[in-house]
């Protein structure tokens, strides 16, 4: 599971076929919608992928099948970005090269990314424009070289209010447009929650109620007690004392998952500085407690040799690519740490060693 909230709640919310029905349905191109059948959706399982790949990816794949019947289906790529990663093509490519392989080439693959930040979103959208070349080269060499493009639905520009949808979605995407904000507040968070009451009442209402609550808690500083009083006022007591209950064990589950985070980053920043002055790999994974299976060690243009968790933790790696990702990009360090979360002082000494 990814240690990023804010994919967390969307690969959970539209791992659930009527939000991910109910979405697709309002944005994919009519052109595409006149052709598939979107109602029969499917997730896929994720057979598709290598398992030495695998934790480096967090797309949902979904498979619909084509109205006419000639082609039997094609896949939908659902990957969701919360900031720019200038990768993302290749990412994708990367994945559309492992399904190829299994699929033997019989299935067409329509990517998108589902982008949800104020930040402008300035990754290229096409294939061929990450090899910069000119337009005229480009137009001479398109029948003879890789090209593909992925439909972006970027939230801080698509006109969401005007789209005729359910409750539900409604305030999934307003939560998702606004809880990064500063001036997300416990009176805005009240207000989103009344649009969903009667479904927040219902049965079926609990499960959206206790990711939106865990999401809540996990991307803002809202104070607990806060909480309580806005589902009181909302909700019955008996609904609110329920969910509470949930939020309140998964808040605490996270700060323990944190303080193992901790306890991971100083193990890393061990090993870095043992493998900085010479010492054996043997004896950094003694000191360290690491097993061999669990590294992965390099050495940089600079002939420092880095290493890396290769773990079953996908939270980690994602964090340190990310962090990797925008420090080549040439963000501050301070935006980096506000995306990140990691420890200003240790990402100042990790990006030393990898220069």
């Amino acid at each position: 599971m990814s240690s990023n909230p804010h994919d967390t709640f969307v690969r959970g919310i539209f791992s659930q076929l009527n939000y991910a029905i109910e979405f697709m349905s309002k944005f994919l191109p009519q052109s595409i919608m006149e052709i598939i059948d979107i109602q029969k959706l499917r997730l896929t399982d994720s057979s598709f992928v290598d398992e030495k790949l695998n934790e480096f990816y967090s797309d949902i794949l979904f498979e619909i099948p084509f109205k006419t019947g000639k082609m039997s289906n094609i896949y939908v790529l659902f990957e969701h970005k919360s900031t720019p990663e200038y990768d993302t093509l290749l990412q994708l490519l990367k994945y559309q090269t492992e399904i190829y392989s299994k699929t033997k080439m019989t299935t067409p693959i329509l990517c998108l990314v589902f982008y949800h930040s104020e930040e402008n979103w300035t990754v290229p959208e096409r294939f061929a424009e990450k090899l910069k070349l000119d337009k005229n080269v480009i137009s001479v060499l398109e029948d003879y070289i890789l090209d593909f493009r992925y439909l972006l639905f970027n939230i801080e520009k698509e006109k969401i209010d005007k789209w005729k949808v359910s409750a539900e979605i409604q305030i999934i995407f307003l939560l998702l447009k606004e809880v990064r904000k500063n001036d997300f507040d416990e009176k805005r968070f009240q207000e989103i929650l009344k649009i969903g009451k009667e479904i927040f009442l219902a049965r079926d209402g609990l499960d959206l109620l206790k990711r939106i609550l865990t999401y809540v808690y996990s991307t803002t500083d809202i104070d607990n007690q806060k909480v309580k009083e806005i589902l009181n006022q909302s909700l019955t007591k008996d609904r609110s004392e329920e969910v509470m209950t949930t939020a309140e064990r998964l808040k605490i589950e996270g700060k323990i998952e944190g303080k193992l985070e901790g306890k991971l980053e100083g193990k890393l920043e061990t090993a870095f500085n043992m493998l900085k002055l010479n010492i054996p790999e043997t004896l950094v994974l003694q000191a360290t407690g690491l097993n061999k299976s669990d590294l992965m060690v390099g050495t940089g243009k600079n002939g420092i040799s880095s290493v890396f968790i290769k773990m079953g933790r996908e939270s980690r790696k994602s964090t340190i690519r990310t962090a990797i990702q925008m420090h080549k990009a040439g963000y501050d360090l301070n935006t980096i740490v506000n995306v990140t979360k990691l420890q200003p002082q240790w990402l100042g000494r990790f990006f030393k060693h990898i220069r």
